[in-house]
């Protein structure tokens, strides 16, 4: 028998709509559950909620989170968060039901998906620096172009000696890809910000590496991340994040690339005085947290990967990112902006 919060389930039917329409997307999903549902020989199966019962049949059948369609691929949770009439055209156009419809393009996009035709960019970037950093390129996972793809579609607005230049230094410190592009743009703000106000002559790798080696240091406490727990939905973040914020002393940074990516474009670095930069720092992480605590929390986007949940808060010419991963870390992003004059 299956159980949803000590309740049996006897039909399918039985669900909302919104789980049976996710159900259908998965690749004999409502197969294997009619059958388990009358099965009396397997062992019972207790779930707290629609939502875990859909993640036990997805994971048990297919040994990993993800829906597959022929167009894209997304996790299961994020499909839990879209409009109901979208899961309506997905359904008929869903790999589970092996129709052949295309998904229409206005969803994807209304819904922040990438197609597999999207992160092609990203797969031919892959490939030609596979040759200069294997160890980098040589097994990106999804995550990771989903990482590349707006990367790549950034780089076009550099300078070709900028990025070799940028590139060449992200290839010697990085551990990953997310770390090569926080690393590509700590390298871009350095030059443009830091180093010559962006004069061309401070093209230098050994100017931005003594910057960045004087800098990692000053950042390492700042990985630490508030958390506000695993989350179900929006309604969850809403009651948790400010009390949360408010307990801590700052927002933190995923990685310290992340952190000097970020503080790069936000804080003049100067004569690298560690009392004068802690300052700036504190400054800066200070009202972040102030402006966060006091704004009502702006509606999510959930990547397709399931990783991250982005939330965008905009004053004026103020432009703050926080991320909330899976396991509830609230993160500071890169693109965070706040912009004082």
């Amino acid at each position: 028998m299956i159980y949803i919060n000590g309740e049996p389930l006897e039909s399918i039917s039985n669900l909302t709509i919104r789980h049976q329409l996710i159900l259908s997307m998965i690749a004999n999903g409502k197969e294997w559950l009619r059958w388990a549902i009358k099965n009396q020989d397997i062992p019972d199966l207790r779930v707290e909620s629609e939502r875990q019962l859909l993640e036990s049949v997805q994971e048990g059948l297919h040994s990993d989170h993800y829906i597959r369609f022929k167009t894209f691929q997304a996790s299961l949770s994020k499909f839990m968060q879209m409009p109901e009439n979208d899961l309506e055209n997905l359904a008929i156009s869903s790999y589970g039901n092996g129709y052949a419809a295309p998904v229409p393009p206005q969803i994807l996009a209304d819904n922040h998906i990438l197609s597999y035709a999207d992160l092609e960019a990203a797969k031919a970037f892959v490939s030609a620096e596979a040759i200069n950093a294997p160890a980098l390129f040589c097994a990106p996972s999804f995550s990771d172009l989903l990482e590349l793809a707006p990367f790549v579609a950034q780089l076009k607005s550099y300078g070709p000696k900028m990025k070799k230049s940028a590139m060449l230094f992200a290839q010697a410190e990085a551990s990953g890809i997310p770390e090569y592009i926080d690393l590509f743009f700590f390298f871009a703000y350095a030059i443009e910000k830091q180093i010559a106000n962006g004069k061309k002559s401070a093209l230098e790798l050994s100017t931005v590496k003594h910057l960045y080696e004087q800098a990692m240091p000053m950042v390492n406490g700042l990985i630490f991340t508030p958390n506000v727990g695993k989350l179900h939905d929006h309604a969850e973040l809403e009651k948790k994040l400010q009390p949360v914020i408010g307990a801590n002393k700052f927002i933190g940074y995923e990685t310290k690339q992340a952190a000097l990516a970020n503080l790069a474009n936000n804080i003049h670095f100067g004569k690298m005085d560690p009392a004068e930069l802690k300052m700036q720092i504190d400054q800066y992480l200070q009202e972040i947290k102030n402006i966060v605590f006091i704004s009502k929390i702006p509606e999510g986007n959930l990547r397709q990967d399931g990783r991250l949940t982005t939330l965008l808060y905009t004053r004026n010419k103020t432009h703050i990112q926080l991320g909330v991963d899976e396991s509830g870390n609230v993160i500071l992003l890169r693109d965070t902006q706040l912009k004082t004059h």
